[in-house]
């Protein structure tokens, strides 16, 4: 019992808008290393700026930590616009909010701000970019499942071998490139088709409805943001995309008040979830397995 009550007591005293702060460094730290370290003009100074930022809590309210440390990465994403993934410009976006909050009379408001805004607005312009043919056809959801090995979970639910049926269609992917000739992807169980549209509207329901909360006055729509984001982060449950869902939980945790604790440990407790099914956690545990 004296364990739980420490770790409730260390965990009452997280600040949110620190915490967000710390996790917002972390992250730069950890998850974008393995496509940034092939820059060592970039890579060196922005490993001693996180390292700085980690280990010294006044830094990360500094602007003189997050200038040097928002500008490195924005010259990566300059570099690499063309192949790098839609997230990693959420997350130069995110820096620069920081970093523009630091010279605002009151940083964390003015971060909070930037917050609603970032995660209203990405749900909007994805709302928006959905509404085509081939989203709202389910097509998209179709050739995921059938194509992506993060679905090689449903192997289970399913009497067809989906795993030998993904593998498949990935290696005829990979010679139509190789070869540029026309492919025919085997079509999986005839349930994929169903699950798809359903997934298609889902996901676009949730956004559209995450986007109108995020433009609404916060003072009414509070917890309906929150919750609709963790309604989002099911989705990750069976697909989780760790940079994307890393972003939201960094700004959704900006955004709690400071009493509510409850709602801060709920953040927490998706991140732990996210950390554990990222691929540098399998790959690890299938090492040591074997």
């Amino acid at each position: 019992m004296s364990l739980i009550r420490t770790i409730k007591q260390s965990f009452d005293l997280i600040k949110a808008y620190d915490l967000s702060l710390l996790l917002t460094i972390f992250f730069i730290f950890t998850h974008f290393q393995h496509i940034i370290r092939n820059q060592p003009v970039l890579f060196i100074p922005l490993i001693g700026l996180t390292s700085i930022g980690i280990l010294f809590q006044d830094s990360r309210q500094s602007k003189w930590l997050w200038g040097p440390l928002t500008g490195i990465y924005w010259v990566w994403i300059i570099l690499y616009w063309q192949v790098i993934d839609n997230h990693v410009f959420l997350w130069g976006y995110w820096m620069l909010s920081i970093y523009i909050s630091l010279w605002m009379p009151s940083p964390k408001r003015a971060l909070q701000l930037s917050a609603t805004g970032l995660i209203g607005g990405c749900m909007a312009l994805s709302v928006i970019q959905k509404l085509n043919p081939t989203y709202l056809s389910g097509d998209f959801f179709y050739f995921t499942l059938l194509t992506d090995s993060r679905f090689f979970f449903m192997d289970m639910f399913f009497k067809e071998d989906v795993i030998a049926i993904i593998n498949e269609n990935i290696q005829s992917i990979s010679e139509m490139m190789s070869h540029s000739k026309a492919m025919v992807l085997n079509p999986g169980p005839a349930l994929f088709r169903p699950i798809a549209y359903v997934l298609s509207g889902y996901v676009l329901l949730l956004e559209a409805f995450i986007a109108t909360m995020f433009f609404m006055p916060r003072r009414w729509a509070y917890q309906w943001q929150h919750w609709g984001l963790f309604l989002f982060f099911s989705i990750y449950v069976i697909l989780p995309i760790q940079g994307f869902a890393y972003a939201l939980i960094t700004m959704g945790i900006a955004l709690v008040k400071p009493h509510d604790k409850k709602l801060t440990f709920a953040y927490f407790a998706v991140l732990l979830y996210m950390i554990c099914v990222s691929d540098v956690t399998i790959d690890y545990l299938m090492r040591v397995l074997r």
